[in-house]
């Protein structure tokens, strides 16, 4: 039988696209407050979209949400809300900005810590105390030390103080982009967490 998917947070549908570029046999739905992105996402003939919990009556099988919950100013409730929406054996996948990142955590560039920390963050999370949040209502399966940015990107940072990234040093440093990342994820100094979930049996 076919799954069913709900992505939060949604915004253009890219990670929801991509998906049903995939696989065809997932059914998709999509949870966005944002106006603009409902009106695009309502014109997706394979996409079924809401704009708040209590329209939902349906169960699902895999709930997404990648850096949503940074954004949560009440986690607790939020994460009841969303333990009311999984079937028996769904998994949910998060991914949250992570107090780990190497530009905080071992860089330590003062400009970047102001860029990082913004108002519309009401929580900033490292994967202990994310794990810690999580542990009360849902199983943590897995912890994936996930790196966004690359060498050009941090080396911006140390250099000019600003983001942005480099074209010059991106072309120059391609195959070390790959390295400096893998090693980051394997040292779990990493820019983003991503975890996966499931309920208690």
């Amino acid at each position: 039988s076919s799954k069913n998917l709900l992505e939060i947070g949604s915004g253009e549908g890219f990670f929801l696209r991509l998906i049903n570029s995939k696989n065809n046999k997932i059914n998709l739905f999509s949870l966005e407050k944002d106006t603009l992105s409902i009106n695009n996402n309502k014109k997706l003939k394979w996409l079924y979209t809401f704009n708040n919990f209590r329209q939902i009556k349906k169960k699902f099988d895999i709930i997404c949400f990648f850096h949503v919950f940074e954004h949560i100013l009440k986690p607790q409730e939020f994460l009841i809300e969303i333990k009311k929406l999984m079937s028996p054996n769904a998994k949910i996948i998060l991914e949250v900005p992570s107090l780990f990142d190497p530009i905080i955590n071992l860089y330590e560039v003062k400009e970047y810590i102001n860029f990082f920390f913004q108002s519309q963050h009401p929580y900033t999370y490292s994967s202990n105390s994310l794990k810690r949040i999580l542990d009360k209502n849902f199983v943590v399966e897995n912890i994936i030390y996930f790196q966004r940015y690359g060498i050009e990107n941090h080396l911006s940072w140390l250099i000019k103080k600003e983001p942005g990234g480099d074209k010059k040093l991106n072309s120059i440093y391609k195959s070390a982009k790959e390295n400096y990342i893998k090693d980051l994820e394997t040292s779990q100094n990493t820019d983003s967490v991503i975890m996966v979930l499931s309920n208690y049996k």
